[in-house]
């Protein structure tokens, strides 16, 4: 029986896997429902262990492995092929899209931190999905197709999934995440807290669903990263913002920069990203400098750790860069050292706790500070009430950005407040 296992994690083996495998394929053929299977694998799992030593690997595995477990059905069967290599056998398909759905819940599952020993260990997977087919011979084809849609997840990145037949993973995708025609872009003021004058707007994504109203971003974002899509996802918003800009110019209005937030996902391949976004602007007939990019600390971090050259050269021609929630990620400031932002976005989640929370008071204050004796412009998102806004004054801050002044606005409603150019604040929400 012990042939039959894997000694480390307790998980049926390959051979094991392959048996249970087979038993799917005879059974399909007489009726039963298609089923899929998924190949999973850690992305970066060798890092773990050359920082943390072998045994830490093997406890990794391990806690991996119980994981696993419990986010996949008893029916279902998960096995370890060695290494970092597992596999889940998903029965019972009413649609392909079911494995996508598993595929999505296990790639969120698995980056929650492992606490192991006083340390703290994060990881991401990439999972490669192939679907029955009676036009397949036999389980190791099967195996091999998963395994080859597990490269490609790797190829574009890691901490995605793929399935083995392009076509279908298109449509899928769109199935399970977005459907088309239904985003649309809503745009915040940032305002002047002296005059009401609107100096920027941030492009927020919305999902307009046909059944479930405006769907907010954090709850669709997630699986766009999970899935892969957030790179179309983020083409998408990145065109939409600047075709709108063109609509705004052409109409004889001149908005100030418009800023949209790009992912550490659609980040990751510079060449990529960088093309995409000169090609954009220069569609629209507009300058570099029109949009501003706004990037988390966890995002730079990534960036760094790899090869930084993009900030530089896309700042180099022009560009605007942004620190979005500053305050929340890690806590290396060394990207502010060697990279020229211009501006900090102080964290909604610190100016909602002031003035009455010391400790909001003491973040924020310092936030300030250290984008002053940088020289970088700071702006306070998340502003809600006037107590909020008399405490940023007394620290200098200028420009904010929050329900006090205006909620994001469909671009129609956009269009008539920039044609006035600034927000009324005796008018507004806390007014």
């Amino acid at each position: 029986m012990q042939a039959q296992h894997d000694s480390l994690t307790g998980l049926p083996n390959r051979p094991a896997f392959l048996e249970r495998l087979q038993q799917a394929f005879a059974s399909t053929r007489r009726g039963a429902k298609a089923f899929a299977v998924l190949s999973v694998d850690m992305d970066m799992f060798k890092d773990v262990n050359d920082t943390l030593g072998h045994e830490m690997g093997d406890r990794l595995l391990q806690a991996f492995a119980g994981r696993l477990k419990s986010e996949v059905r008893e029916s279902d069967v998960i096995a370890r092929f060695g290494g970092d290599e597992f596999a889940v056998l998903q029965f019972d398909l009413n649609d392909p899209s079911d494995a996508g759905v598993l595929a999505a819940k296990l790639t969120k599952s698995m980056a929650a931190p492992y606490r192991l020993d006083g340390n703290e260990v994060h990881i991401t997977i990439s999972t490669g999905i192939a679907i029955y087919d009676p036009a397949i011979p036999d389980p190791e084809v099967m195996l091999t197709q998963a395994d080859l849609a597990l490269y490609r997840a790797k190829g574009e990145g890691g901490d995605q999934y793929c399935f083995h037949v392009e076509e279908l993973d298109r449509q899928v995708r769109e199935r399970v995440t977005l459907a088309n025609h239904e985003l649309e872009l809503h745009y915040q003021p940032q305002v002047e807290i002296a005059s009401g004058r609107i100096v920027g707007l941030e492009a927020l994504v919305r999902w307009n669903h046909p059944q479930r109203g405006m769907i907010m971003p954090e709850i669709f974002i997630p699986v766009a990263e999970a899935t892969g899509i957030i790179k179309a996802l983020g083409r998408w918003v990145l065109d939409e913002a600047c075709r709108q800009m063109k609509y705004w110019r052409d109409g004889g209005i001149v908005p100030p920069v418009v800023a949209i937030n790009v992912s550490a996902v659609q980040f990751k391949i510079d060449q990529a990203f960088e093309k995409e976004f000169t090609d954009s602007v220069a569609r629209w007939g507009l300058s570099l400098g029109d949009v501003e990019i706004e990037l988390t600390e966890s995002a730079l971090l990534e960036r760094a750790q790899e090869r930084g050259g993009i900030l530089e050269r896309m700042q180099q021609s022009g560009v605007r860069f942004s620190i979005d929630d500053f305050g929340t990620g890690y806590s290396s400031l060394n990207y502010l050292h060697h990279h020229r932002f211009n501006r900090l976005k102080i964290a909604q989640q610190f100016i909602a706790g002031v003035p009455g929370d010391s400790g909001d008071v003491a973040i924020t204050r310092a936030t300030v500070g250290l984008a002053r004796d940088l020289g970088i412009g700071i702006i306070a998102e998340g502003v809600e009430t006037a107590e909020q806004v008399a405490f940023l004054v007394s620290l200098g801050v200028k420009y904010v950005q929050g329900y006090y002044f205006a909620r994001p606005l469909p671009a129609k409603d956009a269009t008539e407040l920039l044609r006035y150019g600034r927000v009324n604040i005796e008018t507004s929400p806390a007014g």
